[in-house]
């Protein structure tokens, strides 16, 4: 699928997030089974004080391949493409 096709089909909402940051993507990359376990460490680690943008940094730097949700994404847009 070439790139402006990709973009298109996101803008119109024909390729939802869940498609990208499948589960074989989460298993393949993390320590996770799936995007909503990583949700669910985030509710969990987090108390009223928490600052959840560090905590979500860390949380990717401790239990998955990249920096931030943003590098996940690329990686995830990167496989996407290749493969479909």
């Amino acid at each position: 699928m070439k790139r402006e096709t990709f973009e298109e089909k996101i803008a119109n909402e024909e390729i939802a997030i869940e498609d990208l940051l499948n589960s074989k993507f989460i298993r393949k990359y993390t320590l996770f089974n799936s995007y909503d376990e990583i949700e669910e460490e985030v509710n969990n680690r987090a108390t009223k004080s928490t600052d959840v943008e560090k905590l979500i940094k860390n949380i990717f730097l401790e239990k998955t391949k990249f920096k931030n949700i943003e590098d996940m994404k690329k990686k995830a847009i990167e496989e996407y493409l290749l493969y479909n």
